[in-house]
């Protein structure tokens, strides 16, 4: 199983870019702000509508974190996303799980 991780904030290019150069992808999670001046939860949802469009055979899972500008939230959203992963009875490798770290704010990647 090939899971995908990607945080996101106003733009989101990257991730569309990445899954057309990939394959297998089974599951993807976007992590994302809380609504501030940006309602980040709002871009998240646009973009994985558009993703199930495109990708309907991707599941798509949406993880908010508190603030992005904390190294230490976006490590641990990403840790917590593996664990879950693991833990949801899948028989799964860590060398399955792929992070793409170019979006979302500079602490963020």
């Amino acid at each position: 199983m090939k899971i995908f991780i990607s945080p996101i904030g106003k733009t989101t290019e990257h991730v569309k870019t990445w899954l057309a150069e990939e394959s297998g992808v089974q599951i993807l999670w976007l992590i994302h702000s809380k609504k501030d001046k940006t309602d980040f939860p709002k871009i998240a949802k646009k973009l994985k509508k558009e993703l199930q469009s495109a990708y309907p055979r991707l599941k798509i899972k949406l993880k908010t974190i508190d603030n992005p500008f904390e190294i230490d939230s976006t490590m641990d959203a990403i840790a917590e996303i593996i664990h879950k992963e693991m833990d949801d009875g899948n028989a799964l490798l860590k060398s399955e799980f792929t992070l793409n770290i170019t979006g979302g704010t500079n602490v963020m990647a």
